[in-house]
């Protein structure tokens, strides 16, 4: 029974300090601590450009049908159509797209600032304004 109890001890002693070398090697802490995942963040790689376009065009055409349509597509109060490349192309050539987006931001004419959307971001209104623009070429 004693030679049974002192190969068991002898066991677990070899077996605790490999288990605690391992625990010490530089690879075992850096798995242990890497992060779970991974952040995404908007300018690096052209697949983050690709996501990110993609994601903008989808808050662009939310944030459409959630306001802007209303008008843009009766053409209420002389609102430029979506579709309507003339009035489109009008307004860019001869204003900037800056402009267009200043007019979207602050109001213009009929239009109030946002589009009467208060709780919109500058960012919003710019990607609702792009999304009319690219279905309006």
């Amino acid at each position: 029974m004693y030679k049974k109890l002192c190969f068991v001890l002898s066991a677990l002693i070899i077996f605790m300090s490999n288990s605690h070398a391992y625990l010490n090697r530089e690879d075992a802490i850096a798995e242990r601590i890497a992060p779970v995942g991974d952040v995404y963040l908007s300018g690096g790689s052209s697949l983050d450009t690709k996501i990110e376009k993609k994601l903008s065009k989808d808050a662009g055409i939310k944030r459409y049908k959630s306001m802007c349509f209303a008008c843009h597509d009766t053409g209420a109060s002389g609102a430029p159509k979506l579709g309507d490349k003339a009035a489109w192309d009008t307004r860019i050539k001869s204003q900037s797209l800056e402009t267009v987006y200043k007019h979207a931001i602050e109001g213009y004419k009929a239009m109030p600032a946002k589009g009467g959307c208060v709780s919109c971001s500058d960012d919003e209104i710019k990607m609702a304004v792009d999304y009319i623009i690219d279905k309006s070429k």
